[in-house]
């Protein structure tokens, strides 16, 4: 199975190398978010949350990649052709998405909020459940 972690910048050094013992670390993720409520004044206020994406098992682990598809941006908006293809055929317009992913916060008064200190935004939390499981799957959420 796969294991995600996610903690603050500060902390996140040490757990990595910690991890990196027992598992085998298949990505790391920066959850980046708008910068509202932060305000540092002497140093840069952090605009993102890192996740380690682990495995147990390097050989043996889901990954969905076809249930996470995000539009590409090179490509797909101006209908372009592969000619390295015989016969050519337009750009895909659709990827797995890369390590830097775009959530807003969960904020007071949206829908999905629950009034706790470190929420995760539920597009977030669907995207990795749906990459690293499949229908039947036990999910842990401690």
């Amino acid at each position: 199975g796969s294991m995600y972690i996610m903690n603050s910048t500060e902390n996140m050094p040490f757990i990595d190398l910690q991890c990196r013992k027992l598992f085998t670390i298949k990505s790391r993720i920066v959850w980046s978010y708008d910068s509202s409520g932060v305000q540092a004044k002497k140093h840069y206020g952090s605009m993102y949350e890192p996740i380690l994406m682990m495995v147990k098992d390097a050989k043996n682990y889901t990954f969905n990649g076809d249930a996470i598809l995000v539009e590409a941006k090179t490509g797909s908006q101006r209908a372009l052709i592969d000619y390295r293809k015989n016969p050519p055929q337009p750009y895909n317009h659709q990827k797995v998405p890369g390590n830097v992913w775009d959530f807003p916060r969960v904020r007071y008064l949206m829908d999905e909020y629950e009034n706790h200190p470190t929420q995760k935004p539920e597009a977030l939390l669907k995207r990795i459940i749906l990459a690293s499981s499949n229908p039947g799957d036990i999910v842990l959420d401690p």
